[in-house]
């Protein structure tokens, strides 16, 4: 099939790549600078295996990118709009750049000879698509006159770090499609996937990606909220809750037992979620259920229990060691390892939190440490704040927080030399006798 995708951006250069080992595509963006870096094989975003898969269908000839003013339709089967669709100050769903890449592709609609399909990844609130973008085009191009326009949504699965691979191995595809045009272009694009098509109207696939996203997020809150209820109590690990809980056949696979479901990954104490797509969805389907006079104090506990979480393991640390003037070492800028994605990363509420109670707060990333220097939490830091080398720097703190679980850090029980530092694991990832000398604290444990 002959794609066009708007949009480079993680979701669009991925969903670009992937789809261009069995089609041809066209990936478009205004900026003359990231056109040009992807077709020199050189990605403007980090994700793991992206670099070696661009410069191989680079060289395929299966795939380009262009400046959307040389955007031509004519063949197209699929337009994909890939586009962000951030928070507003409502909490509402951003859908100016969807609005923008769907006027930039009316003008070009007209003489197609071809049924052509406009779909939408990005994450938008239910009805979008069926409401708002098809009207926007049926004023101009009505459905008697220009029947072999359709539309349909396709929302994204992906996760950092692993998004090529979640592509290439999806559980399911799920086809929002509003006629048969549509359908039957979705179902050829994806053809070649074995796992489960999942079949609806645009309106439920759009409803399915919030949904996902919401109830992942729900878990990750719920068992902080268990975490913080054991910490009042003596003796008692959260991870030790949870594992005599995750032993219920009902939390564990039929096909495996011995294998643990990936869900479990979700049902561990921290400090909490962020990136591009739990905060903002949670806060965008509880936005979009308000406005339908619908209430959800689930979504809403959910979304303040994340924000309480990293101040909740600061007031932690200063119940046993005066905060004040004391130099803190925060571990991992990015919201997760294995990405350079740092917004909503519970960094920057450590780094606010910290900075209240008068402590000196010093970061280190081995990705995306400049990426802060950009972002407004980098207020409360100052210019030496920023760690090129933590090994040389632990002995020289009295509190060590690590924050996302990268590598690099899960040496850092061989690391530590100095007595009696406070070493706050907000992951969960070590146990206290991996640190004999030191004070250590972790979610959900007294």
């Amino acid at each position: 099939m002959n794609i066009k995708i708007i949009g480079t951006g993680y979701v669009g250069l991925i969903t670009g790549l992937c789809l261009s080992l069995k089609h041809q595509v066209e990936c478009v963006d205004i900026n003359t600078k990231i056109v040009e870096k992807i077709n020199l094989g050189l990605p403007h975003l980090y994700e793991v295996g992206l670099e070696e898969l661009l410069k191989k269908q680079l060289k395929s000839g299966n795939f380009k990118s262009i400046l959307l003013k040389n955007l031509s339709l004519k063949g197209t089967d699929i337009v994909l709009i890939c586009v962000g669709t951030p928070s507003l100050e409502d909490d509402s769903c951003d859908l100016n750049y969807v609005n923008s890449a769907i006027e930039s592709i009316i003008p070009l609609l007209s003489n197609l000879k071809q049924n052509i399909s406009i779909i939408i990844k990005s994450t938008v609130p239910p009805g979008t698509v069926s409401s708002f973008i098809t009207k926007k085009v049926r004023e101009i191009y009505p459905l008697q006159s220009f029947p072999n326009i359709a539309f349909g949504m396709n929302p994204e699965f992906l996760r950092e770090g692993s998004a090529i691979s979640d592509f290439l191995n999806p559980d399911r595809i799920v086809l929002g499609a509003d006629s048969e045009i549509s359908q039957n272009h979705l179902i050829k694009l994806y053809k070649h996937f074995e796992c489960p098509k999942i079949k609806v109207n645009s309106s439920t696939a759009e409803m399915i990606k919030y949904v996902n996203n919401s109830l992942l997020a729900l878990q990750i809150s719920a068992v902080n909220e268990y975490a913080n209820i054991c910490d009042g109590i003596e003796n008692v690990d959260i991870r030790q809750v949870m594992s005599g809980v995750l032993q219920d056949k009902r939390w564990q696979s039929n096909e495996n037992a011995k294998i643990p479901p990936f869900i479990h990954s979700y049902l561990k104490a921290g400090c909490g979620f962020g990136g591009s797509c739990f905060p903002k969805d949670v806060k965008a389907l509880s936005k979009f259920a308000s406005l339908n006079k619908v209430p959800t104090p689930l979504l809403e506990g959910t979304l303040s229990i994340n924000e309480n979480q990293p101040a909740s393991l600061v007031k932690k640390v200063s119940k046993i060691t005066d905060l004040k003037k004391a130099k803190v070492l925060l571990l991992g800028v990015s919201f997760k390892p294995n990405t350079d994605d740092i917004r909503d990363s519970p960094i920057h509420l450590f780094i606010k939190h910290f900075s209240f109670k008068g402590s000196k707060v010093f970061v280190h990333d081995p990705l995306v440490l400049e990426k802060l220097k950009s972002h407004p939490s980098s207020e409360y830091l100052g210019n030496k704040s920023y760690i090129k080398n933590f090994k040389e720097f632990l002995p020289t703190v009295e509190i060590i927080v690590l924050i996302t679980y990268w590598q690099c850090y899960l040496e850092l029980p061989s690391l530590i030399t100095k007595k009696n530092q406070v070493i706050l694991d907000s992951r969960g990832v070590f146990n206290s006798n991996d640190f004999p000398t030191s004070k250590y604290l972790t979610t959900g444990l007294r």
